[in-house]
């Protein structure tokens, strides 16, 4: 952000940004900063209207605006950070778009700050390469009609299959071959690797897109003939969730391999509710050489 719009910020900000239909471009060029900086300080005034997602009133849910709360305070999610598609789907055309309070908040404390805090992290705040990428995990248990493939959850993506292949090819080393899958609306991309080393080191880096600016991490496919059982889990005990899924997936592992685990906690207070949830694959091939049975699991 530059010094000349925080200082007429600072005098009159309504002076800068006094249409309503102005367009994004417009107000970008008078003010010479970006697109994005100009959404989040135009919301934060309640001047431009509210934003619209194909021609329909943008609605979030109770999750989403809570999600969307975080990324303004805090800056875009952090590496990690599990966002479910469909929020992500959203973020990318509505970004920046919150509640008037909330950024109309955050910019107060801003140019409250000293002028000399608030030009020693401008330059980097607003720089897109010193953001922290957005991450998606794959959540999927595919099954391949060969081991040691990859899946990567590609919906959110636009990109045609062909896009998808050539992209893959400049990232990946040494993989067998690759195709996209689709179950229902989403999409999939399989890679598949016969070099442990090469399949490992997509499996940590993920497939970038956008210069890295966004990152999707793949899940292992699960291998012909798997068996994949869900299970409802019920007043569990008051633990901490990260101690609770600790040991819910140590009791689980004897009952099949634990492919996805989770606790369920309320939508507006992020509080566990003594429920949870998983995923097992009970087939014997997904034993280790030498390995116990699974015990048989009751449902």
């Amino acid at each position: 952000m530059t010094r000349s719009l925080l200082q007429d910020l600072q005098s009159n900000p309504r002076s800068l940004l006094p249409e309503s239909d102005m367009s994004f471009e417009e107000i970008a060029q008078r003010l010479h900063v970006s697109k994005s900086t100009v959404s989040r300080y135009c919301d934060a005034w309640g001047i431009l209207r509210p934003v619209n997602l194909c021609g329909r009133s943008a609605v979030l849910s109770e999750t989403s605006k809570s999600l969307m709360k975080r990324m303004v305070l805090t800056g875009e999610p952090k590496t990690g950070v599990k966002v479910h598609k469909h929020f992500m789907s959203l973020y990318l055309n509505l970004t920046y778009f919150t509640t008037l309070n909330v950024l109309k908040t955050r910019i107060s404390n801003l140019l409250s700050c000293p002028r000399e805090k608030i030009s020693s992290r401008s330059s980097t705040s607003q720089d897109p390469n010193d953001m922290d990428p957005i991450v998606i995990e794959t959540i999927y248990w595919g099954v391949s009609q060969s081991p040691d493939s990859l899946l990567f959850d590609v919906t959110c993506r636009k990109k045609s299959d062909k896009d998808l292949y050539k992209l893959a090819f400049d990232q990946f080393e040494g993989f067998v071959g690759q195709l996209v899958h689709r179950s229902g609306t989403n999409r999939y991309l399989e890679v598949n690797f016969d070099i442990d080393g090469h399949r490992s080191h997509a499996f940590a880096t993920g497939l970038k897109f956008d210069n890295g600016k966004m990152i999707i991490k793949p899940a292992h496919a699960m291998a012909p003939g798997s068996i994949l059982k869900k299970v409802s889990l019920q007043r569990l005990p008051w633990l901490r969730p990260k101690e609770l899924l600790a040991g819910l997936t140590a009791t689980l592992s004897n009952y099949g391999m634990v492919r996805d685990i989770g606790v369920v906690k309320d939508n507006a207070t992020s509080t566990f509710l003594s429920s949870g949830y998983a995923a097992l694959d009970v087939s014997k091939q997904s034993l280790a050489q030498d390995e116990a049975p699974f015990l048989e699991l009751s449902l």
